[in-house]
């Protein structure tokens, strides 16, 4: 199955955010299903391409894909405040949009006749929020991908806990921004390989400070204000429930087994699942297929 792939730079929202959204859809026929990405943290959609292609190529050919980055996170300008808040309220407006103006993204509305939302890490939480505020969504399915909705203070790494404070990130930011090219080439290139994640981040086209800072900055608002599963989300936990699938892994730290055992417990029409026991938080670094073929399994049923 060939793909039409295309990257759109739109504005969302009453502030008109610069948003990069990833479009992948079948050349050979009108969309059908169309399956929308929210991504973690980074959140940066091409980070992601491997695994949606993977994943596509499983799937029946009326199935396209929108994948939306993360306000502040993909270069250009953007939101004088990127926390976790503006985060929630940037993918509202972004489902808003697309619900009023689907043709923006090269979608016929009559053809259209499922939207599944698929998220991965803090993507889930996000996702969540946005079906308890836009509750005409109209979601067939929601499958979220080791999923960060509580307690994230216990698995971010202290490293992370200490440098997403404000002056520290700051500081942070600005050293990798003046860092000479080839000495930040080569801290991504031992973290990401030769990867497209590697080739994005070392683009013209990304604001080094911005990036490190906002990514932190949602780092450090993760860590105050995801803690209990909050009401927002445990409603829309129940509401939707029989639409909803998580996955999780075996040792994943921001999202152990224990949260998978109590949110079985607490929610039993969920449907709970977990990975393969080697495929890791940051699957997307080489364990796409595997995880491509878990979710596809989910969407067939």
């Amino acid at each position: 199955m060939s793909f039409f792939e295309r990257t759109y730079w739109v504005g969302v929202g009453p502030k008109q955010t610069r948003t990069q959204v990833l479009s992948l859809l079948p050349r050979a026929s009108k969309v059908q299903k169309l399956l929308v990405f929210i991504p973690g943290n980074p959140g940066i959609i091409h980070f992601y391409k491997p695994f949606l292609y993977d994943l596509l190529g499983l799937l029946n050919g009326d199935v396209g894909v929108l994948g939306i980055s993360q306000a502040g996170h993909c270069g250009g300008k953007t939101l004088g405040n990127a926390g976790l808040e503006a985060q929630v309220d940037h993918k509202v407006q972004f489902f808003d949009l697309l619900a009023k103006h689907p043709l923006i993204f090269g979608l016929h509305p009559e053809s259209v006749k499922e939207m599944i939302i698929m998220s991965h890490s803090l993507g889930s939480y996000l996702g969540l929020k946005s079906l308890a505020r836009f509750p005409n969504l109209p979601i067939t399915r929601f499958i979220g991908l080791f999923p960060t909705i509580q307690h994230l203070r216990h698995g971010i790494p202290l490293a992370i806990r200490l440098s997403a404070r404000p002056v520290l990130r700051q500081g942070l930011a600005s050293l990798v921004h003046v860092m000479p090219k080839q000495a930040r080439e080569a801290i991504l290139t031992w973290y990401c390989g030769q990867s497209e994640e590697a080739k994005y981040l070392l683009g013209e086209g990304v604001h080094q400070y911005r990036l490190v800072n906002n990514v932190l900055a949602l780092a450090w608002d993760e860590i105050k204000d995801i803690r209990q599963i909050d009401d927002e989300c445990h409603q829309t936990l129940n509401i939707h429930s029989e639409k909803i699938s998580f996955v999780f892994g075996h040792k994943d730290p921001y999202v152990p087994l224990r949260f998978y055992q109590q949110m079985q417990e607490a929610y039993p029409d969920i449907d709970f699942e977990l990975a393969p026991e080697e495929v890791p938080h940051d699957f997307v670094f080489d364990h796409n297929k595997t995880v491509a073929e878990q979710v596809a399994g989910k969407l067939s049923l």
